[in-house]
This record gives C-alpha cells, sequence and structure tokens, in this order.
C-alpha cells in the first residue's frame, strides 16, 4: 500500500531540488537507477559508485518479496522513480 500511495501521488522534492542546482549534471531516474547513473557517468566522464546497502528501503524490500524478485535488482531497474541523481 505504501509503495502504491507513492506511486500515485508522488511527494514534490523540493528541498532535495534546490539542494541539487550546485550540480555540474542532473539526470531523473525515469529508466532506472542503473541505467541513468550509466548515461550520467558516462557524459560525465566519471564513475558512479552505488552503495548496496542505501538501495533498498523497507518498502521496496517489502514490494520485492511479494514480486518474488530481488530488492536489490529492483531498485537498480526499476524505473519511474520521481527521483534525480546528480553530480
Amino acid at each position: 500500500e505504501a509503495a502504491l500511495a507513492h506511486f500515485r501521488g508522488p511527494r514534490a522534492r523540493i528541498e532535495e531540488g534546490l539542494s541539487a542546482r550546485a550540480a555540474t549534471a542532473c539526470i531523473d531516474l525515469s529508466d532506472g537507477l542503473a541505467l541513468d547513473a550509466s548515461r550520467l557517468a558516462r557524459a560525465s566522464r566519471v564513475t558512479i559508485v552505488l552503495d548496496e546497502d542505501a538501495l533498498a528501503s523497507p518498502c521496496l524490500v517489502e514490494v520485492a518479496e511479494g514480486l518474488g524478485v530481488d530488492p536489490t535488482s529492483l531498485a537498480l531497474e526499476g524505473g519511474e522513480d520521481y527521483a534525480l541523481l546528480a553530480t
């Protein structure tokens, strides 16, 4: 229920967006973290290191278990996250 509520009614993350204004590059994660991070890294000529332990929230773990999929895979490959990745 919590995951559906977040998907159906995303919260405008104004503070987070404003904090990203000093970023040198930024991309939305609509195509999934792994793909969009690789695009950002390639375009910026940087290496991006993700903390696997920080990827899966308890809500995501619950959804992944319900779907019978790995939570880390879902965090990396899922899309439509209403989130930004910035350098």
